[in-house]
């Protein structure tokens, strides 16, 4: 027993020795950038680097593969193809002098980024840079990179086919496996959050100077960052005050996300389209903001008279008509009030008379929701009868916390609320509503109380 026991330790320290003895291999190759964590949907933008020694494969290397390359050697990177999991996009290289390299299943550029020297040898360096997206939150692995290389240390020249290794051999490194832990985003999101990760900014222009009240005119909307930017969905701006949206169409190009907003200007006088709003998850901040475009200079013109409308058009300006006689009442009607308070020191008759405007207005609204014909209509007076009851100025997204904080219950909200996105969806072909589930709704949002 003694015996092969010392034989073994004989053996151990053998292989030690030959391996202390082992040169620096020719080739390495390595990963950077992944941080040990990152939110759901953060962009990591990470580098292989593949370190080789040109000398070394000058008189060493033989070719992988019958196609002429730049570089020998197979890089198998598992993560580059994009699954359930992640989204992997290519950077393009910067480099004056691409080197095509076999990566995976296809021939791919990589590019020279300077050397690097470890012990006697001398690496000239390449470089492949990915953005990495995860698609899911979990802890996630990232499996080692792979670079296979043939070479031979004995040669001879042949007549008909040159240069041949009589010693062929092959070798392959890894890199390490990395592991980065994806977090959920925080909930509850805000409601206008659409899944926008990212550092972006926001900016809103037209081309426009002057346009007449009913006449349409293209608003672009401007997002640009670094984030998802192609994993959310199109931009659908909210009702601006003083304005309908019509249509958004997308013209996007790599690093900007470009939307034409369609806007049809609904009341004269107006000087600028309202700033627009964008809440985005800011792995920057770790937690929501909100960006606002500035507001987009624009003069609106009165409409010329005895000039026509459309039938549809022309709803939406009695529609936006009738939201700004109610934004002007709570003004007028405490005018009133104040007068009579002091005259007959009493609230009761403020009360019935807002109570009899406020009825006036949701009869109107039901009458109009009855006889339109089209959803942009019924969608612009179900959102004037929606600002009445929430008493706002103009109806947006807001609305709904209003509706909640003057009493009204979450059941007759969550109601309204499903039907004003059926008839957001159906300007573009969906179905309309009935008037009366609509009036219903409007009945129950003005006497439904917790």
């Amino acid at each position: 027993m003694v015996t092969a026991v010392s034989r073994g330790l004989t053996l151990s320290l053998l292989l030690a020795s030959l391996a202390a003895q082992s040169p620096t291999p020719p080739l390495f190759v390595e990963v950077e950038g992944l941080p040990p964590s990152c939110w759901w949907q953060q962009p990591i933008d990470l580098v292989v680097r593949i370190g080789y020694d040109a000398a070394w494969f000058a008189s060493s290397s033989v070719p992988l593969f019958a196609r002429q390359l730049d570089q020998p050697f197979h890089v198998v990177v598992p993560w580059l193809t994009s699954s359930d999991a992640h989204a992997v996009t290519l950077i393009e290289p910067r480099s004056p002098a691409p080197q095509r390299v076999a990566i995976g299943e296809q021939v791919l550029v990589m590019h020279k980024h300077g050397q690097r020297r470890v012990g006697e040898r001398s690496y000239e360096l390449l470089e492949l840079r990915c953005r990495w997206l995860p698609l899911l939150a979990s802890e996630t692995t990232l499996a080692p990179v792979r670079v296979r290389y043939a070479f031979a240390t004995k040669f001879e020249e042949d007549f008909l086919r040159g240069r041949q290794p009589l010693d062929r051999q092959e070798a392959t490194v890894t890199s390490a496996a990395l592991a980065v832990q994806v977090k959920a985003l925080p909930v509850p999101a805000p409601a206008l959050f659409a899944g926008a990760v990212g550092e972006f900014s926001l900016r809103a222009s037209t081309a426009a100077k002057s346009v007449v009240v009913g006449q349409p005119f293209v608003l672009l909307v401007e997002v640009t960052g670094f984030g998802n930017l192609v994993q959310w969905p199109p931009l659908a701006p909210k009702q601006l005050a003083g304005f309908h949206v019509q249509g958004v169409v997308e013209r996007s190009s790599p690093g900007t996300r470009r939307f034409e907003v369609e806007l049809l200007p609904l009341r004269a006088q107006l000087t600028a389209v309202p700033p627009l709003a964008f809440v985005a998850f800011s792995p920057r901040a770790n937690g929501y903001v909100t960006l606002t475009s500035e507001p987009v200079p624009v003069r609106i013109e009165p409409l010329a008279t005895g000039a026509q409308l459309p039938l549809r058009v022309q709803e939406l300006l009695a529609a936006e008509a009738q939201l700004v006689a109610l934004a002007s009442a709570p003004s007028w009607w405490w005018s009133v009030a104040a007068a009579f308070l002091v005259l007959l020191g009493t609230l009761g008759l403020r009360t019935r008379r807002r109570g009899l405007a406020h009825a006036q207005a949701l009869a109107t609204a039901k009458s109009r929701l009855a006889s339109s014909k089209d959803a942009i209509g019924s969608l612009a007076t179900f959102e004037a009868a929606l600002a009445a009851v929430a008493a706002v100025p103009a109806w947006s997204h807001a609305g709904w916390a209003s509706l909640a904080a003057r009493g009204v219950t979450a059941a007759a909200v969550a109601t309204a609320r499903a039907l004003h996105t059926q008839l957001d969806a159906a300007r573009f072909g969906g179905a309309v509503p009935a008037a009366s589930e609509l009036a219903a709704a409007l009945d129950a949002l003005s006497n439904a109380r917790r």
